[in-house]
């Protein structure tokens, strides 16, 4: 099957063709295709190509929104992962901090279970000072660990930013692809009327691009 841009620029030459040639509408008009149907068929088109105008937007906005959560993501990730290569370092002999921060459980894998454990480390230095005197000799002040937890905390947000675009570009492709359906029925049964008609009428059907 052709393309998609290949098979609307195909019906609207067709469309247009009929629509201007006299000779072509005196038959056409007898088959059922008067100007008025012909202009509905062109209106169709239009819609497709409008449909398809805003199915491109929202699927580029999903790309976009895609790229901010990934780079936020991999921003947090990275502040995260410093502090807790060094908190690991800085506790080696607090069998407590080890167990309450999870240092050296696995970094889960799933978006979901990863930030829950990131923020349950977070949490767990920010509300113990006593934590943070360990880590302060190792370079790594209060200041940077809240900075850390606010590149995390900023996760959700996009990702729901994300959700959002991609739902909205999946109905866009729907709405898109249900005209467009529409449009490849009306251009087939167009198609096989006029080679019907025009049966035998070689220039009226190389006319139509038959």
């Amino acid at each position: 099957m052709k393309d998609m841009n290949q098979r609307i620029t195909d019906a609207r030459n067709m469309f247009n063709i009929a629509l201007t040639d006299a000779e072509l509408q005196k038959e056409l008009n007898a088959a059922g295709y008067s100007p008025e149907k012909l202009q509905t068929m062109c209106g169709l088109i239009d819609q497709v190509t409008a449909l398809n105008a805003v199915q491109a937007r929202e699927y580029a906005e999903q790309l976009y929104a895609t790229d901010g959560l990934d780079e936020k993501t991999a921003l947090a990730d990275k502040a995260y992962m410093r502090i807790v290569k060094l908190s690991r370092v800085a506790f080696a002999d607090n069998t407590l901090a080890q167990k309450e921060l999870e240092l050296f459980g696995r970094r889960k894998a799933a978006a979901g279970a990863w930030y829950n454990q990131a923020e349950l480390f977070y949490q767990g230095l920010l509300n113990q000072p006593a934590y943070q005197k360990p880590l302060a000799e190792l370079g790594i002040t209060k200041d940077e660990i809240e900075k850390g937890y606010r590149l995390l905390k900023d996760i959700p947000a996009a990702k729901l930013t994300q959700k959002q675009e991609t739902a909205q570009a999946i109905q866009a492709t729907a709405a898109r692809d249900a005209e467009l359906e529409k449009l490849d029925q009306e251009y087939s049964s167009f198609k096989k009327v006029c080679r019907v008609i025009f049966e035998g009428d070689k220039e009226s059907l190389k006319k139509l691009g038959l």
